[in-house]
Parts: structure tokens; C-alpha cells; sequence
């Protein structure tokens, strides 16, 4: 949630001036808020990324003693 409100403003600017709608201003620094905008969300696909392989990894662990005859998992 504190990405979300981060991100909302920069996000529907980027969204309006890509869309070309009318009456959108461009603010100054516009390139530099696109470029921060392309950074958080390059951020919350990495901690995204990041938990889901660790919930993966988790359940992994747990199922540890159902796996362990299973040659091919154990590789996994």
C-alpha cells in the first residue's frame, strides 16, 4: 500500500501523457518523474519476485520429508 501511494500520481501522469489526453499539463521535470516511475516499479517487481520465491521456497522446506524420495524433486 505505501508503493500505491507512491506511485499513483507519477503513474497517472505517465499513463495521461502517453494516452496524449487533453488538458494534461506537463509538470518541469517531467522526464525526471518518469524516469523515478520506472524505477519503483522496477523495485516492487523485484520484492514481488522476492516473495513469492521465498513462499515457494518455504513450502519446499515443509514438504521436505514427502519429497525426499522423489529423485527428480530433490534436483528441483
Amino acid at each position: 500500500m505505501v508503493l500505491l501511494f507512491v506511485l499513483v500520481d507519477k503513474m497517472y501522469m505517465v499513463e495521461a501523457t502517453e494516452t496524449e489526453m487533453i488538458g494534461v499539463e506537463l509538470s518541469s521535470n517531467f522526464i525526471e518523474q518518469t524516469y523515478d516511475f520506472q524505477k519503483l516499479v522496477t523495485v516492487t517487481l523485484i520484492l514481488i519476485w522476492c516473495s513469492i520465491i521465498s513462499i515457494k521456497f518455504s513450502y519446499l522446506f515443509l514438504f521436505k520429508k514427502l519429497i525426499n524420495r522423489i529423485r527428480s524433486m530433490i534436483i528441483y
